[in-house]
């Protein structure tokens, strides 16, 4: 194997423990709440989700990342890729879809709106969450069925062997654009337009108080700046990773070594990156982190 290979299995088994710790660790936390009958929200109920899925999707990609790069794929039958690609695009179209749950989540709670429609679906949101939550893992898991039965071709590089930086699914493009707006275009537009609104609103909010009082809480102005920042990363993390969904699914790119394997890298980190995001982002589940870090070194 070159370098290159070398390094992406070294990245492939760091971030497998980064990944699976962080979010497991986040799901512990949760689950104990949830135990000890602390108050969980939507946020909460959002998160949880989030992180169970990350946490499988980071074993998954894992999975694959050796799977393509050791050569491994070449001996294992056509249903073996089919079946990686199609939980890997499931999940893949779940981690956006929680995204954009999120999102939404954080706008409805920090923007004022005075629209009817908007107000009713803040005022439903909240119970109607945990349905929406469970119909997103069953979308997005039928909306990929068809991957199941599909033929994937490895197109041959330069040197005659198969490349895995392009894929040939042998399905209808109409199908499989359908599919990339369904699963990733659309939540990333829902993510955007309610990040944008969510940090538009603090920001307005933070030049308001400054204007009004001078005596502004420092720990108020870091909350601000925290969620502004939160929400921003988050965005950029989406954007990368729906750019490369699209690059591979819609146009079929053969990229190349080199960003080919910056996408592979970016897509086992994804797990790694947005719990991080999202812990840093939450001083409540920091503290509730440490606290129960704490109480299982005392035990």
């Amino acid at each position: 194997m070159t370098w290159s290979l070398w390094i992406i299995l070294a990245v492939v088994l760091i971030t497998l423990v980064s990944g699976v710790l962080l979010n497991v660790t986040m799901v512990v936390v949760h689950a104990k709440n949830r135990r000890q009958r602390l108050r969980t929200g939507g946020y909460d109920k959002i998160v949880l989700t989030i992180t169970s899925a990350n946490a499988l999707f980071q074993i998954l990609v894992t999975y694959g990342g050796i799977l393509l790069y050791s050569g491994v794929f070449l001996l294992l039958p056509d249903i073996a890729l089919s079946s990686f690609f199609f939980m890997f695009l499931s999940f893949s179209d779940l981690c956006f879809w929680n995204t954009s749950w999120l999102s939404i989540c954080y706008c409805l709670k920090l923007v004022n709106f005075s629209h009817q429609v908007l107000l009713w679906i803040k005022s439903r949101f909240s119970s109607a969450l945990s349905m929406l939550l469970l119909e997103t893992i069953l979308g997005s898991f039928l909306t990929n069925l068809p991957f199941l039965w599909a033929t994937i071709k490895m197109p041959l590089d330069n040197a005659g062997n198969s490349s895995v930086h392009s894929y040939d699914f042998g399905l209808s493009f109409s199908f499989i654009a359908v599919k990339v707006i369904l699963g990733s275009f659309m939540p990333f537009l829902l993510t955007l337009l309610c990040i944008l609104l969510s940090v538009k609103s603090l920001l307005r909010h933070i030049w308001r108080i400054q204007k009004n009082s001078s005596d502004m809480k420092s720990s108020q102005l870091e909350g601000h700046i925290r969620a502004v920042r939160t929400m921003s990363l988050l965005l950029v993390l989406d954007l990368i990773s729906c750019a490369i969904v699209m690059a591979t699914m819609l146009f079929s790119l053969n990229v190349g070594v080199v960003l080919g394997n910056l996408a592979w890298i970016m897509t086992l980190l994804f797990p790694s990156l947005q719990s991080v995001i999202l812990i840093t982002g939450n001083p409540k589940l920091m503290k509730r982190q440490k606290y129960h870090d704490n109480i299982e070194m005392n035990k």
